[in-house]
């Protein structure tokens, strides 16, 4: 399951970040857009594809798989550096030591780059990876550092994010999960083997073989905070404003990187989504409120094509084979020669019954031809309904359509501008509420990057009702015109009734 201007942290700030930060506005003021990382199966056991009923706020992280495989830029007030992993050639973006910090290689570690993650199973070994300096500098000192990983289900193991650390010496800060002592730490190294725990926290312990993402900032001076958002979870605040005691003078600038120990053979730890930047941070951060709401989310890690009821053009039902679905490589492809196709997550997993909710993807459509995709709000299919928020590249503009029969629809909405470029990843977001329809769209540099502008396309778009309005129904997927050669790639899809 790739890498940017000065809109990228300004888009980071406003849509990545879990913790509610911002360095400032960019562009449109709007709701929050959420990706999400590998689910965990809660109430539902779906593989795959997660779907809560309890409090929940999406963690806004992404699975991304695009062609680039890492951007830093540094442009005044804000550097940063991202890698999702696209290619092998994310190896070369970092710098290995050993448990005695002594340089050593990615093979001798035992990591690689497969599938679109960072992975590591080397059997028993200390490892560190830093960002290199070119990519970015120690120098700098207040700034965050995120991630998703997860730990397969062998043993228990260690595994964090590193902040200000001197490449060459022992001396670093690190958030993590110690699985050996079953708490999340802040610990600093400050000598080969020496260290000692600004901070420790044995509440919400980490699940082996489920994703989690962490977060740390550095910053301002002495402070430190972290977070965790198990995948489908409420974003937790670990530590607030720890400080370092000072039994070792304070570290204030150094590089970011991975952390892990302990990871046995045949165990896997695997790392996705990682990303450092110095935007302006906040001495005391509140945690990210929690919702109560309903989400389905699927970063297609798994075989999930059984998520989803299909239909063909005529709202018939069918199969994902029949309609040229499949999941590959991390993500949900299409590719069926020309044909209509509804994607509806089954009603176990996100209830027709509900109406008012939001529901957001990555689409990249290949360069062979224009088509049409978008995401599906309030599809009734035994009834042929629904609303649709789409890219029509036949008619070379942005759409609400609202299907009212088989063959038979019209467009609440319509807008020109913005037009969308093939072969491009771009972030799709719908909301429907009562009679008002929104839909924006971010371009991206690569699969759920979120790196580019967000623009509001519809707003409080209302249905006319030259048919009734429909008040609920299912969400999902729609395409057209996908010919022969081409593929449609879909990825982080997530349907919610959180804000």
């Amino acid at each position: 399951m790739n890498r940017y201007s000065a809109f990228l942290f300004a888009s980071l700030c406003l849509i990545l970040m879990v913790g509610p930060f911002a360095c400032g506005t960019t562009g449109i003021t709007l709701p929050p857009v959420f990706s999400t990382p590998t689910p965990a199966n809660t109430s539902t056991v779906v593989p795959g594809g997660t779907t809560t009923h309890s409090p929940t706020q999406t963690p806004p992280t992404s699975t991304p798989t695009g062609s680039a495989t890492a951007t830093s830029t540094s442009t005044p007030g804000c550097a940063s550096f991202t890698d999702s992993y696209g290619s092998s050639l994310s190896l070369a973006n970092y710098v290995y030591y050993d448990g005695a910090w002594s340089p050593s290689s990615a093979a001798a570690l035992g990591w690689s780059v497969t599938g679109g993650e960072f992975q590591q199973n080397p059997g028993i070994t200390y490892s560190y990876e830093l960002v290199t300096n070119s990519l970015f500098s120690q120098s700098l000192g207040d700034y965050s550092v995120e991630g998703d990983f997860k730990l397969d289900t062998v043993a228990q193991g260690v595994f964090g994010l590193v902040f200000r650390a001197t490449q060459g010496s022992p001396d670093a800060y690190i958030f993590q999960w110690n699985g050996l002592n079953s708490r999340w730490e802040i610990e600093k190294q400050y000598a080969v083997g020496t260290y000692y725990y600004p901070g420790n926290n044995s509440s919400s312990p980490y699940t082996l073989g489920t994703w989690v993402h962490l977060k740390v900032t550095a910053g301002p001076g002495n402070l430190m905070n972290a977070w965790i958002t198990p995948a489908g979870g409420p974003t937790v605040q670990i530590f607030t404003n720890v400080t370092d005691p000072g039994t070792t003078t304070p570290y204030s600038t150094g590089a970011a990187g991975i952390r892990s120990y302990n990871i046995v053979s045949t165990n896997t730890l695997h790392v996705k989504n990682f990303t450092a930047y110095n935007c302006a941070v906040t001495a005391t951060p509140s945690p990210t409120p929690t919702c109560s709401g309903t989400t389905y989310s699927d970063n297609y890690s798994s075989n999930t094509v059984g998520n989803y009821d299909y239909y063909d053009g005529a709202w018939t039902p069918t199969t994902a084979a029949a309609l040229g679905w499949s999941v590959t490589g991390g993500e949900f492809q299409h590719n069926p020669g020309i044909t209509y196709s509804y994607d509806i997550v089954n009603n176990a997993n996100f209830s027709q019954s509900l109406g008012d909710y939001r529901v957001e993807g990555d689409f990249k459509l290949d360069t062979v031809a224009q088509g049409v995709f978008g995401v599906v709000l309030r599809s009734t299919p035994a009834s042929y309904y629904a609303y649709i928020f789409q890219w029509n590249g036949l008619n070379s503009r942005w759409e609400i359509e609202k299907q009212t029969g088989v063959g038979t629809y019209y467009y609440p909405g319509t807008n020109s501008s913005n037009p969308y470029t093939l072969g491009t990843w771009v972030h799709l977001k719908a909301t429907a509420s009562g009679n008002s329809f929104n839909g924006w769209v971010t371009t991206e540099s690569g699969d759920g990057l979120m790196d580019g502008a967000t623009t509001q396309i519809f707003s409080s778009v209302p249905d006319p009702l030259t048919t009734p309005l429909y008040a609920t129904g299912g969400a999902g997927i729609r395409s057209y015109n996908i010919v022969t050669t081409n593929t449609l790639h879909v990825d982080n899809f997530i349907a919610t009734t959180c804000p």
